[in-house]
């Protein structure tokens, strides 16, 4: 074969090949959407997997499992087991001074702790995204107003404010659940402010006007989404804050009241030398359980910034 004829052979496109290769560009493509970016970004986070695992386990012992596994009554008292050491008389985790069995009263506390966290932060999340989103989206005098209600609101120191309004409504779960939502959302009413800023000049909210989209559809079809990492890890982090602030004022007594138990009023008889020498696991395993908790949730929320950041690059 004359050398140009097997040259031009060699030149000559390979249309198969190139058809294999569109195909697994396509699949590529389709696989590789901004979620599916996210959840790889997100794996590579071994302390938010881990976090997300403790968490999950918490969730399912806490709320459909804590009956099963605790074994005795929540509000149970053993006359025979009075402040005992954890393993008496099948008490995994010991007994209370009241005799009441430490692992179930736990495993029912962190249903409370946890829901005052969740119910609190929605709260909070309702009044943020409302504040923050009105202000940055009609601007001039509204988002003036807003902006000084909010710099005033952030004047007041928060637990303080809580001990006051808590007290004068007597304490409660519900209360506790109501004042915590109301009370600290500020912070993330700038994000989503600021957020809302800078996309409402965009080309697509331009064209949504054109079109003739109602404003607050605008509003919430169009830019709030488009907040949405903003929104998930400030929502997260602020469950691990309410988890916190309900165990310190339940410790102080002005929170969730017995014999309701939360991780919180479980801590209250911490408050006497004989209990924290003599008796350590009333408050150790409750303070652990806390901890772990709100560990838990900060390593979610560090994870999930890292994985929604839209400056993240995938290694």
């Amino acid at each position: 074969m004359p050398m140009w004829t097997r040259a031009s052979a060699m030149m000559k496109p390979n249309h198969s090949s190139a058809v294999q290769a569109l195909e697994q560009a396509v699949r590529r493509s389709k696989g590789d959407s901004p979620g599916n970016r996210a959840w790889r970004r997100f794996r590579r986070h071994r302390l938010a997997l881990l976090g997300s695992i403790v968490i999950t386990i918490m969730l399912i012992a806490c709320y459909p499992l804590a009956d099963l596994l605790g074994g005795w009554p929540r509000d149970g008292i053993n006359l025979d087991a009075i402040g005992k050491p954890p393993g008496y008389l099948g008490h995994l985790l010991g007994t209370d001074m009241a005799g009441r069995d430490l692992w179930t009263r736990l495993l029912h506390g962190g249903r409370i702790s946890l829901s005052v966290g969740i119910i609190a932060t929605s709260i909070r999340m309702a009044l943020a995204i409302f504040l923050g989103g009105i202000a940055g989206f009609y601007g001039g005098r509204i988002d003036n107003l807003i902006m000084r209600f909010t710099d005033a609101m952030m004047l007041f120191p928060t637990f303080v404010v809580l001990i006051m309004v808590v007290t004068y409504l007597k304490p409660s779960i519900y209360n506790v659940m109501i004042v915590l939502g109301i009370l600290g959302w500020e912070g993330t009413a700038r994000l989503i402010r600021g957020q809302i800023l800078s996309l409402k000049n965009q080309d697509y909210v331009l064209a949504a006007r054109t079109v003739g989209v109602p404003e607050m559809g605008i509003l919430f079809t169009h830019l709030l989404p488009n907040t949405m990492s903003v929104l998930v890890v400030a929502a997260t982090f602020g469950v691990a804050g309410g988890v916190l602030t309900e165990a310190g004022l339940s410790f102080l007594g002005l929170g969730v009241q017995l014999p309701t138990p939360s991780w919180g009023n479980m801590m209250n008889s911490a408050q006497t030398l004989n209990i924290l020498e003599q008796h350590w696991w009333i408050w150790i395993f409750p303070g652990l359980a806390t901890a772990i908790s709100v560990l838990a949730i900060n390593f979610i929320g560090d994870g999930l910034r890292d994985a929604l950041d839209p400056r993240g690059m995938d290694r």
